[in-house]
Protein backbone atom coordinates (compact mmCIF):
# COMPACT_ATOMS: atom_id res chain seq x y z
CA UNK A 1 0.00 0.00 0.00
CA UNK A 2 1.58 3.26 -0.56
CA UNK A 3 1.55 6.55 1.64
CA UNK A 4 -1.82 7.95 -0.05
CA UNK A 5 -3.87 4.93 0.11
CA UNK A 6 -2.59 4.54 3.57
CA UNK A 7 -2.96 7.85 4.72
CA UNK A 8 -6.85 7.71 3.21
CA UNK A 9 -7.57 4.14 4.53
CA UNK A 10 -6.23 5.76 8.02
CA UNK A 11 -8.12 8.67 8.26
CA UNK A 12 -11.01 7.41 6.37
CA UNK A 13 -14.57 9.12 6.57
CA UNK A 14 -17.13 10.24 3.70
CA UNK A 15 -15.57 9.92 -0.30
CA UNK A 16 -18.56 11.75 -1.83
CA UNK A 17 -17.80 15.18 -0.35
CA UNK A 18 -14.21 16.75 0.39
CA UNK A 19 -14.12 19.94 2.28
CA UNK A 20 -11.50 22.53 2.09
CA UNK A 21 -10.07 25.33 4.08
CA UNK A 22 -10.20 28.93 2.34
CA UNK A 23 -9.07 32.05 3.41
CA UNK A 24 -11.00 35.39 2.37
CA UNK A 25 -9.10 38.14 -0.09
CA UNK A 26 -8.95 40.43 2.87
CA UNK A 27 -7.70 37.77 5.43
CA UNK A 28 -10.11 38.68 7.89
CA UNK A 29 -12.96 35.20 7.29
CA UNK A 30 -11.47 31.42 6.69
CA UNK A 31 -13.42 28.24 7.03
CA UNK A 32 -14.15 24.99 5.25
CA UNK A 33 -16.24 23.95 2.50
CA UNK A 34 -17.20 21.63 -0.21
CA UNK A 35 -15.38 21.18 -3.20
CA UNK A 36 -17.53 21.80 -5.89
CA UNK A 37 -17.59 21.60 -9.62
CA UNK A 38 -19.78 24.25 -9.64
CA UNK A 39 -17.57 26.93 -7.61
CA UNK A 40 -17.34 30.59 -9.13
CA UNK A 41 -19.51 29.38 -11.96
CA UNK A 42 -21.72 32.79 -12.19
CA UNK A 43 -24.81 30.69 -13.24
CA UNK A 44 -24.76 28.34 -10.83
CA UNK A 45 -22.84 29.17 -7.71
CA UNK A 46 -24.51 31.39 -5.12
CA UNK A 47 -21.19 33.05 -3.64
CA UNK A 48 -21.18 34.59 -7.05
CA UNK A 49 -24.34 36.63 -5.39
CA UNK A 50 -22.86 36.37 -1.94
CA UNK A 51 -24.84 33.76 -0.63
CA UNK A 52 -23.64 30.66 1.25
CA UNK A 53 -22.64 27.43 -0.03
CA UNK A 54 -24.91 25.16 2.35
CA UNK A 55 -28.39 26.72 0.57
CA UNK A 56 -27.07 26.28 -2.76
CA UNK A 57 -29.41 24.08 -4.84
CA UNK A 58 -26.85 23.48 -7.62
CA UNK A 59 -24.14 21.69 -5.64
CA UNK A 60 -21.76 19.28 -7.78
CA UNK A 61 -19.57 17.79 -4.99
CA UNK A 62 -16.35 16.70 -5.81
CA UNK A 63 -15.27 13.08 -4.41
CA UNK A 64 -12.28 12.69 -2.83
CA UNK A 65 -9.13 11.09 -5.06
CA UNK A 66 -5.50 10.26 -4.61
CA UNK A 67 -4.81 13.64 -6.03
CA UNK A 68 -6.91 15.87 -3.62
CA UNK A 69 -4.82 13.99 -1.02
CA UNK A 70 -1.47 14.62 -2.92
CA UNK A 71 -2.12 18.58 -2.47
CA UNK A 72 -2.65 18.35 0.91
CA UNK A 73 0.19 16.25 1.54
CA UNK A 74 2.39 18.63 -0.36
CA UNK A 75 0.83 21.92 1.23
CA UNK A 76 -0.91 23.15 -1.65
CA UNK A 77 -4.77 22.65 -0.45
CA UNK A 78 -5.50 22.23 3.39
CA UNK A 79 -8.49 19.22 3.54
CA UNK A 80 -10.22 18.16 6.04
CA UNK A 81 -12.71 14.60 6.16
CA UNK A 82 -16.32 13.96 7.42
CA UNK A 83 -15.77 10.83 9.85
CA UNK A 84 -19.63 10.21 9.97
CA UNK A 85 -20.70 7.53 7.52
CA UNK A 86 -24.07 7.80 5.21
CA UNK A 87 -24.78 4.24 7.75
CA UNK A 88 -24.44 6.33 10.84
CA UNK A 89 -21.06 4.78 11.48
CA UNK A 90 -17.43 6.00 11.95
CA UNK A 91 -13.68 4.45 11.26
CA UNK A 92 -12.35 6.64 14.33
CA UNK A 93 -13.56 8.99 16.58
CA UNK A 94 -11.30 11.89 17.67
CA UNK A 95 -11.47 14.53 20.23
CA UNK A 96 -10.59 18.20 19.93
CA UNK A 97 -8.77 20.21 22.64
CA UNK A 98 -8.21 23.36 22.35
CA UNK A 99 -6.58 26.88 23.87
CA UNK A 100 -8.38 29.76 21.66
CA UNK A 101 -8.25 32.12 24.83
CA UNK A 102 -5.33 31.46 26.49
CA UNK A 103 -6.62 30.43 29.77
CA UNK A 104 -6.84 26.73 29.30
CA UNK A 105 -4.26 23.60 29.73
CA UNK A 106 -4.94 20.81 26.48
CA UNK A 107 -1.88 19.22 27.20
CA UNK A 108 -2.73 18.21 30.91
CA UNK A 109 -6.24 17.42 29.73
CA UNK A 110 -4.67 15.27 26.77
CA UNK A 111 -2.73 13.29 29.12
CA UNK A 112 -4.92 12.69 31.22
CA UNK A 113 -7.47 11.16 28.30
CA UNK A 114 -4.57 9.35 27.33
CA UNK A 115 -3.95 7.55 30.52
CA UNK A 116 -7.63 6.51 30.97
CA UNK A 117 -7.71 4.97 27.60
CA UNK A 118 -4.29 3.57 28.33
CA UNK A 119 -5.69 1.84 31.49
CA UNK A 120 -8.50 0.29 29.41
CA UNK A 121 -6.29 -1.15 27.02
CA UNK A 122 -7.59 1.26 24.33
CA UNK A 123 -4.76 2.40 21.83
CA UNK A 124 -5.18 6.47 21.54
CA UNK A 125 -3.15 8.51 19.56
CA UNK A 126 -2.31 12.34 19.60
CA UNK A 127 -1.49 14.67 17.50
CA UNK A 128 -0.91 18.57 17.56
CA UNK A 129 -3.49 20.70 15.90
CA UNK A 130 -2.92 22.70 12.99
CA UNK A 131 -2.93 26.16 14.90
CA UNK A 132 -0.41 24.76 17.49
CA UNK A 133 -2.51 25.70 20.14
CA UNK A 134 -4.48 22.44 20.51
CA UNK A 135 -4.14 18.76 20.46
CA UNK A 136 -6.68 16.48 18.35
CA UNK A 137 -6.68 12.68 20.04
CA UNK A 138 -7.62 9.46 17.44
CA UNK A 139 -9.12 6.02 18.66
CA UNK A 140 -9.07 4.11 15.29
CA UNK A 141 -11.68 0.80 14.33
CA UNK A 142 -10.68 -2.05 12.30
CA UNK A 143 -13.95 -1.31 10.54
CA UNK A 144 -16.73 1.45 10.77
CA UNK A 145 -18.73 0.98 14.07
CA UNK A 146 -22.08 3.05 14.96
CA UNK A 147 -20.94 5.82 15.87
CA UNK A 148 -23.27 6.29 18.75
CA UNK A 149 -21.01 3.27 20.72
CA UNK A 150 -17.60 5.20 19.79
CA UNK A 151 -18.68 8.37 21.50
CA UNK A 152 -20.38 7.11 24.21
CA UNK A 153 -17.02 5.53 24.89
CA UNK A 154 -14.65 8.57 24.35
CA UNK A 155 -16.98 10.83 26.59
CA UNK A 156 -17.11 8.16 29.47
CA UNK A 157 -13.22 7.75 29.10
CA UNK A 158 -13.51 11.57 29.30
CA UNK A 159 -15.15 11.41 32.36
CA UNK A 160 -12.84 8.94 33.41
CA UNK A 161 -10.09 11.08 32.94
CA UNK A 162 -12.06 14.07 35.33
CA UNK A 163 -11.89 16.15 31.88
CA UNK A 164 -15.65 16.38 31.53
CA UNK A 165 -18.18 15.56 34.48
CA UNK A 166 -20.12 17.30 37.12
CA UNK A 167 -17.09 17.85 39.20
CA UNK A 168 -14.95 18.41 36.61
CA UNK A 169 -13.51 22.38 35.97
CA UNK A 170 -13.94 24.30 32.55
CA UNK A 171 -11.49 21.83 30.37
CA UNK A 172 -9.86 22.49 27.21
CA UNK A 173 -12.16 20.08 25.59
CA UNK A 174 -14.41 21.18 23.13
CA UNK A 175 -16.08 18.23 20.71
CA UNK A 176 -15.85 14.79 19.46
CA UNK A 177 -15.91 13.55 15.79
CA UNK A 178 -18.31 13.16 14.82
CA UNK A 179 -19.84 15.39 16.71
CA UNK A 180 -23.61 13.35 16.26
CA UNK A 181 -25.05 9.64 16.40
CA UNK A 182 -26.80 10.33 13.04
CA UNK A 183 -26.60 12.05 10.21
CA UNK A 184 -29.54 14.63 9.87
CA UNK A 185 -31.25 14.83 6.60
CA UNK A 186 -29.84 16.65 4.16
CA UNK A 187 -26.54 16.96 6.48
CA UNK A 188 -23.02 15.93 6.31
CA UNK A 189 -21.75 16.12 9.74
CA UNK A 190 -19.13 18.26 10.84
CA UNK A 191 -15.22 17.73 9.50
CA UNK A 192 -12.15 17.57 10.95
CA UNK A 193 -8.95 18.99 9.74
CA UNK A 194 -6.57 16.32 8.23
CA UNK A 195 -3.18 15.91 9.37
CA UNK A 196 0.22 16.10 7.61
CA UNK A 197 -0.27 19.01 5.54
CA UNK A 198 2.86 19.97 4.39
CA UNK A 199 3.17 23.39 5.69
CA UNK A 200 1.45 22.39 9.32
CA UNK A 201 4.21 19.49 9.40
CA UNK A 202 7.11 21.91 9.05
CA UNK A 203 6.33 23.83 12.34
CA UNK A 204 6.22 19.97 14.06
CA UNK A 205 2.25 20.53 13.78
CA UNK A 206 -0.56 17.79 12.96
CA UNK A 207 1.74 15.31 13.46
CA UNK A 208 1.79 12.10 15.92
CA UNK A 209 3.46 13.05 19.32
CA UNK A 210 5.65 10.69 21.29
CA UNK A 211 4.57 10.03 24.95
CA UNK A 212 7.80 9.58 26.45
CA UNK A 213 7.87 13.07 25.63
CA UNK A 214 4.73 14.09 27.15
CA UNK A 215 3.97 14.74 23.85
CA UNK A 216 6.49 17.46 23.41
CA UNK A 217 7.85 16.23 20.07
CA UNK A 218 6.46 14.09 17.38
CA UNK A 219 7.31 10.61 16.98
CA UNK A 220 10.53 9.66 14.35
CA UNK A 221 9.25 8.28 11.47
CA UNK A 222 5.66 8.88 10.96
CA UNK A 223 4.60 6.71 8.02
CA UNK A 224 5.91 4.15 9.77
CA UNK A 225 3.27 5.05 12.97
CA UNK A 226 0.90 5.09 10.17
CA UNK A 227 1.22 1.65 8.88
CA UNK A 228 1.38 -0.20 12.32
CA UNK A 229 -1.62 1.99 14.10
CA UNK A 230 -3.22 -0.18 16.65
CA UNK A 231 -6.83 -0.40 15.64
CA UNK A 232 -9.65 -1.92 17.98
CA UNK A 233 -13.21 -3.53 17.53
CA UNK A 234 -16.61 -3.03 17.78
CA UNK A 235 -16.51 -5.86 20.24
CA UNK A 236 -13.97 -3.99 22.16
CA UNK A 237 -16.74 -0.91 22.68
CA UNK A 238 -19.11 -3.36 23.34
CA UNK A 239 -17.50 -4.48 26.81
CA UNK A 240 -17.11 -1.01 27.92
CA UNK A 241 -20.63 -0.37 26.94
CA UNK A 242 -21.98 -3.16 29.01
CA UNK A 243 -19.86 -3.07 31.57
CA UNK A 244 -20.66 1.09 32.24
CA UNK A 245 -24.42 0.30 31.26
CA UNK A 246 -23.57 3.26 28.60
CA UNK A 247 -26.90 4.16 26.20
CA UNK A 248 -27.00 5.92 23.38
CA UNK A 249 -28.40 9.47 23.11
CA UNK A 250 -31.84 10.22 23.27
CA UNK A 251 -33.50 12.67 20.93
CA UNK A 252 -35.87 15.04 21.18
CA UNK A 253 -39.44 14.38 20.23
CA UNK A 254 -41.00 16.98 18.14
CA UNK A 255 -44.28 16.69 19.80
CA UNK A 256 -46.23 19.80 21.10
CA UNK A 257 -45.78 18.17 24.66
CA UNK A 258 -41.70 18.75 24.50
CA UNK A 259 -41.62 21.58 21.90
CA UNK A 260 -44.54 23.32 21.82
CA UNK A 261 -44.94 25.44 18.60
CA UNK A 262 -43.48 28.75 19.04
CA UNK A 263 -41.28 28.25 21.81
CA UNK A 264 -37.89 29.46 20.23
CA UNK A 265 -39.35 32.46 19.47
CA UNK A 266 -41.37 33.03 22.86
CA UNK A 267 -37.97 31.99 24.69
CA UNK A 268 -35.74 34.64 22.34
CA UNK A 269 -38.14 37.31 24.08
CA UNK A 270 -36.11 37.32 27.28
CA UNK A 271 -37.11 35.44 30.31
CA UNK A 272 -37.42 36.94 33.63
CA UNK A 273 -35.32 35.65 36.81
CA UNK A 274 -36.83 32.77 38.35
CA UNK A 275 -38.02 29.34 37.98
CA UNK A 276 -37.92 27.99 34.82
CA UNK A 277 -35.86 30.77 34.16
CA UNK A 278 -32.71 32.08 32.38
CA UNK A 279 -30.45 29.33 33.15
CA UNK A 280 -32.29 26.41 32.03
CA UNK A 281 -34.02 28.59 29.40
CA UNK A 282 -30.33 28.96 28.20
CA UNK A 283 -29.72 25.63 28.63
CA UNK A 284 -32.91 24.82 26.04
CA UNK A 285 -31.90 27.60 23.86
CA UNK A 286 -28.26 25.79 23.46
CA UNK A 287 -29.60 22.30 23.24
CA UNK A 288 -32.06 23.36 20.66
CA UNK A 289 -28.93 24.97 18.40
CA UNK A 290 -26.25 22.38 19.31
CA UNK A 291 -26.06 20.02 16.05
CA UNK A 292 -27.22 22.87 14.46
CA UNK A 293 -24.72 25.70 14.54
CA UNK A 294 -21.21 25.77 15.42
CA UNK A 295 -20.24 27.06 19.33
CA UNK A 296 -19.26 30.72 18.21
CA UNK A 297 -22.77 31.11 16.76
CA UNK A 298 -24.36 29.24 19.77
CA UNK A 299 -22.81 32.08 21.74
CA UNK A 300 -23.87 34.70 19.76
CA UNK A 301 -27.36 33.73 19.95
CA UNK A 302 -27.23 33.36 23.32
CA UNK A 303 -25.51 36.55 24.13
CA UNK A 304 -27.83 38.52 21.95
CA UNK A 305 -30.99 36.87 23.88
CA UNK A 306 -28.92 37.72 27.25
CA UNK A 307 -29.82 41.28 26.70
CA UNK A 308 -33.35 41.10 26.43
CA UNK A 309 -33.05 39.32 30.27
CA UNK A 310 -34.93 40.82 33.22
CA UNK A 311 -32.20 41.32 34.72
CA UNK A 312 -29.38 39.36 32.07
CA UNK A 313 -27.10 36.82 33.01
CA UNK A 314 -22.83 37.00 33.17
CA UNK A 315 -21.76 36.72 29.97
CA UNK A 316 -19.23 33.82 32.27
CA UNK A 317 -22.41 31.83 32.98
CA UNK A 318 -23.50 32.42 29.42
CA UNK A 319 -20.52 30.92 27.79
CA UNK A 320 -20.18 28.04 30.90
CA UNK A 321 -23.95 26.80 29.65
CA UNK A 322 -22.77 26.55 25.88
CA UNK A 323 -19.47 24.69 26.86
CA UNK A 324 -21.30 22.61 28.93
CA UNK A 325 -24.62 22.34 26.70
CA UNK A 326 -22.00 21.28 24.01
CA UNK A 327 -20.03 18.40 26.31
CA UNK A 328 -22.65 16.71 28.09
CA UNK A 329 -25.69 15.64 25.60
CA UNK A 330 -28.49 14.19 27.03
CA UNK A 331 -27.71 10.41 28.18
CA UNK A 332 -23.82 10.86 27.94
CA UNK A 333 -23.15 12.25 31.24
CA UNK A 334 -23.66 9.68 33.31
CA UNK A 335 -20.96 9.47 36.58
CA UNK A 336 -18.03 7.75 36.36
CA UNK A 337 -15.45 7.26 38.78
CA UNK A 338 -11.94 8.70 38.46
CA UNK A 339 -9.85 5.70 39.72
CA UNK A 340 -7.21 4.45 37.74
CA UNK A 341 -8.35 0.85 37.20
CA UNK A 342 -10.66 -0.50 35.28
CA UNK A 343 -13.91 1.41 36.01
CA UNK A 344 -17.30 -0.31 36.46
CA UNK A 345 -20.29 2.30 36.17
CA UNK A 346 -23.41 0.97 37.89
CA UNK A 347 -27.06 1.66 36.97
CA UNK A 348 -28.44 4.83 38.98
Amino acid sequence: MNKIQLFQETFRGRQDVVPRHWVSKDGKKNGYSPLCKNEWNELLCQKTRGKPCRTCKDKDHIPLSDDWIRRHLDGVDILGVYPLLADNTCGFVAGDFDNHNGDRTPLADVKAYYEACQVQEIPCYILRSKSGKGYHTYIFFNKPVPAWKARAVAFALLQEAGVIGNDADISSFDRLFPNQDHIIAGGIGNLIALPFQKKARKKGHTLFLDPDTGFADPLGDQWKVLSEINRIDESDLDKLIEEWSLKPKKYETNSSAANPDGWLIKALEGVDEGIPGRDSTATKIAGYFTDKLPKKDILAILLAWNSHNRPPLETGVIRKIVDSVKRYKKGESNHVGRGRIKISIGKS
